[in-house]
């Protein structure tokens, strides 16, 4: 199963709109392709209480998503980002992000590199731009599946600024999230992100 979190889907400052419209594409292209999959949304206001920071670990949200991750294949970490031209609180370059659709972040020796190269392929293939991002260990979400539960996961930038693209965007990530999951086989025709 494929589990999908939306972590700052709540309302006010922070909250990620491209993230929260692109979902329901994302939904539709697996429904369309028959893939199991379950979604958790945030409603906190991330001001108040972040869904992706170890602060977090006691809530609601994540103790279903520790009960989903006993029962999945694959998590995908679903965020989006503004396009300006200024550093995120973890010195991420919104104005290079901004160059791009996606932006997948890659954190050392976490990052499932199967999984980042089987969507890195299908994006390849559709025409998406994408970015590879080296992370640290803040995002909570990800790094807690990939370390305690040893399931793929990786987080998701949708460009705000892309939604005319979102439906072709989401048909490619659908597309890379299914190739992982048909296995090694369907990945031999990329090579590792650097």
């Amino acid at each position: 199963m494929i589990l999908i979190t939306v972590p700052h889907a709540g309302p006010g400052e922070g909250r990620d709109d491209g993230a929260v419209l692109f979902l329901p594409l994302l939904e539709e292209k697996l429904e369309s392709m028959g893939e199991e999959f379950h979604v958790i949304i945030g409603d906190n206001a991330r001001s108040i209480l972040d869904l992706n920071r170890t602060a977090a670990a006691s809530s609601e949200f994540a103790e279903e998503f520790f009960q989903m991750l006993k029962q999945t294949s694959v998590h995908i970490d679903l965020h989006s980002f503004p396009e300006l031209d200024e550093e995120t609180e973890f010195g991420y370059d919104l104005g290079i992000w901004s160059q791009h659709q996606f932006v997948l972040f890659s954190i050392p020796e976490v990052t499932d590199e199967s999984l980042l190269k089987a969507l890195l392929n299908q994006f390849e293939e559709s025409g998406v731009k994408t970015l590879v991002q080296g992370a640290g260990f803040e995002n909570y979400l990800t790094n807690a599946a990939s370390v305690l539960f040893d399931t793929p996961s990786v987080l998701i930038e949708v460009n705000d600024g892309d939604g005319l693209n979102y439906e072709m965007m989401a048909a490619a990530l659908a597309e890379g999230i299914v190739d992982f999951l048909a296995g090694p086989e369907m990945l031999d025709s990329v090579q590792s992100p650097v």
